[in-house]
C-alpha cells in the first residue's frame, strides 16, 4: 500500500522493462509500482529492507542495477536471480559499497559511481575495472561520483561531491577538471541539451 512507504524520500524512479511499472527507489529500499492497481510491493524484501537506494538503471542485456549504500546489485528479471557487489580485498571487486550512480554507455555497458571512484563492469570477466583518480588537497582521497553522463562523442562526464565537474576520455583515457574548486557544491544531476 502506498501509505505504507515513505513516498517524500523517492531518491530515483526507473521505467520497468514492461513499459507501465515503475521502479521507486528510496531511503528505505526498492519498491515496485503498479499503476493498475495503485500499490507498491518491495523488491525482494530480504535484501532491500532499510537500504537507500541511490540509483537505477537497466544494462543492454535487461538487467535492472541497483545503486545502494550497501553495494551493488544486479537483478535478472527473466531468471529472477539476484547478484549483489560488494567491496572487498579481491582484484575486481568494487572499492566502495556506497555506490551513488549509475550509468548505460551506448554499448550497453555499465558505469558505477562511488564515494570511492569510478568503476567500469566487465561483463565478461563479472569484475569491475576501477578508475580512480586522487584528489590534490584532502590527503588524496578519491573522488566521490555523485552522477554520470554520456557525451555525443563517447566521454564520460562526472558530478562530484565536492570537487565539480570532470569529464573522463576514453580514447585517451585522460580526466579533465571542467569546472569547480574544493569545497564547491555537490553536482547532483548533469543532462545533455540538445540545442
Amino acid at each position: 500500500k502506498t501509505s505504507d512507504i515513505n513516498l517524500l524520500n523517492v531518491n530515483k524512479l526507473c521505467l520497468h522493462s514492461d513499459g507501465m511499472r515503475l521502479w521507486v527507489g528510496t531511503v528505505d529500499g526498492l519498491y515496485l509500482f503498479d499503476p493498475v492497481s495503485e500499490t507498491f510491493a518491495p523488491f525482494n524484501p530480504e535484501l532491500s529492507l532499510d537500504i537507500v537506494i541511490n540509483d537505477l538503471c537497466y544494462d543492454g542485456d535487461g538487467n535492472l542495477w541497483v545503486a545502494s549504500d550497501d553495494g551493488l546489485l544486479s537483478y535478472d528479471e527473466e531468471s529472477g536471480s539476484v547478484h549483489i557487489y560488494r567491496s572487498g580485498d579481491e582484484k575486481g571487486s568494487l572499492t566502495s559499497n556506497i555506490v551513488l550512480s549509475l550509468l548505460k554507455d551506448s554499448s550497453g555497458d555499465i558505469w558505477v559511481g562511488t564515494s570511492d571512484g569510478l568503476a567500469f563492469y566487465h561483463k565478461g570477466l563479472d569484475k569491475f575495472i576501477l578508475h580512480k583518480w586522487n584528489r590534490v588537497h584532502d590527503g588524496g582521497a578519491p573522488y566521490e561520483i555523485n552522477h554520470l553522463l554520456e557525451g555525443k562523442d563517447g566521454n564520460i562526464w562526472i558530478g562530484t561531491q565536492q570537487d565539480g565537474l570532470f569529464c573522463y576520455n576514453l580514447k585517451s583515457n585522460e580526466l579533465k577538471k571542467v569546472a569547480g574548486y574544493p569545497g564547491i557544491r555537490p553536482i547532483l544531476c548533469i543532462t545533455k541539451h540538445d540545442g
